[in-house]
């Protein structure tokens, strides 16, 4: 009796501990941004940390407000939007936001801008985990990313350069571009006067002038016409109007419209100036994956976790 009632414990241990692994991955319903002045979360309402930028939160968070703060919160799953007042008080709870001092605005609406995070939130977890670098890498391992969407504002191509011997040549249906060798981490190349409309895209890599590899299928770029720019142009202002220059909800849009090599720019913008952000990096790894930029992942994940050990 006494060895079942260990196994009994056991078991209901593990799965505590499993919903409560599955509780932490559980997507945040609301996202904190305009952090301005004394701005400060907690986790059990004792402990308190200040809030600089944009803060995801889970449900039994708190936020706190001092006499000069004010923020406001994107509720994820019904895509408003509240301010939160100085002098205030808010905890999230399973129904919402409950103000336990001060004052909240009445929710308004966000215009969709936060939809698409409730949804990714989640599915770019798995792409921070550190997976170790092949021993020999190779050519042979080469590859772009499978659809990307270009224009001429965000006009750049991107891959992992193969090293400073390597040159390439690039094909964009019936075109081809010569792409002279790098000491880059990675190949850029915007190429020139690309109608609009969708194109299948192909790399090859060269050595003294010789074809050593190529992709095994054609990638798909799309060039924006000037109607699918001014489309994606009034998405921005949506999210100018909530927060002006807020560089994570604008490469956010761009991920999500295909402009992964902008979101990758932006994102890394971003995380340049807020490096205590971790919590976004998983949104720039993912890019980085898209991208099939694996060196710059790696690192990425590695910092990414080495940053979440030192919080604990």
């Amino acid at each position: 009796m006494a060895r079942l009632t260990a196994i009994v414990t056991g078991l209901l241990l593990i799965l505590q501990a499993t919903a409560g692994a599955a509780a932490a991955g559980d997507a945040p319903p609301v996202l904190l941004i305009q952090a301005a002045g004394d701005v400060a979360y907690s986790t059990d309402g004792q402990t308190w940390r200040k809030v600089r930028r944009n803060k995801f939160l889970h449900r039994g968070y708190t936020v706190r407000t001092g006499p000069d703060g004010r923020c406001k919160l994107l509720d994820q799953e019904t895509d408003r939007i509240r301010t939160v007042e100085p002098g205030t008080v808010v905890k999230i709870g399973e129904k919402g936001l409950t103000v336990l001092k001060g004052q909240v605005s009445k929710a308004a609406p966000a215009g969709g801008v936060a939809a698409f995070l409730e949804r990714k939130f989640t599915r770019v977890q798995k792409y921070a985990a550190v997976q170790r670098s092949p021993k020999n890498r190779t050519p042979k391992q080469f590859k772009t990313a499978r659809r990307v969407v270009l224009s001429k504002e965000y006009p750049d191509l991107v891959w992992e350069n193969q090293g400073p011997l390597y040159s390439y040549e690039l094909a964009i249906g019936e075109r081809r571009f010569k792409v002279p060798p790098s000491k880059e981490e990675i190949i850029r190349f915007a190429p020139p006067a690309i109608l609009p409309g969708v194109y299948p895209y192909r790399v090859k890599i060269l050595y003294q002038g010789e074809v050593l590899q190529a992709q095994k299928q054609d990638g798909e770029l799309r060039w924006l016409s000037d109607e699918e720019v001014e489309a994606f142009h009034r998405k921005t202002v949506r999210i100018e109007a909530l927060t002006a220059e807020d560089g994570f909800l604008l490469a956010n849009l761009m991920d999500d419209e295909g402009l992964k090599v902008a979101a990758m720019d932006t994102y890394r913008r971003y995380m340049a100036e807020n490096p205590d952000a971790n919590e976004v990096r998983p949104f720039l790894i993912k890019v980085l994956s898209d991208l099939h930029l694996e060196q710059m992942r790696r690192q990425e994940s590695v910092r990414y976790h080495r940053l979440q050990d030192q919080e604990k």
